[in-house]
């Protein structure tokens, strides 16, 4: 059985964050990466749950380990920004 296709209605990560080159040196690609995270949920909040990028795409992008992507995530689902759902990836709630 494949993978179910979950449609998104937000606009491609190199719209969201145009120019991104990397992380300054000095400071850690786990708190960047929650940075960059909570500025794009605020920037996407809608009325109504909406899916959010995957974990493989977020790391793609940012050129960081699926790992730090894991954390930064957890971090945002604690925080309450995002939800969880297993099998059916994260979501911004409305």
């Amino acid at each position: 059985m494949g993978r179910k296709t979950n449609l998104r209605q937000l606009p491609a990560l190199a719209e969201l964050f145009p120019g991104f080159t990397g992380w300054p040196p000095e400071r850690t690609q786990l708190h960047c990466l929650q940075e960059a995270l909570r500025t794009a949920t605020a920037k996407l909040q809608r009325a109504t749950p909406v899916p959010f990028y995957s974990q493989r795409e977020l790391a793609r992008f940012f050129r960081v380990p699926m790992g730090t992507v894991i954390r930064a995530c957890r971090a945002l689902h604690d925080e309450g920004r995002l939800t969880c759902v297993r099998g059916s990836g994260m979501h911004m709630p409305g």
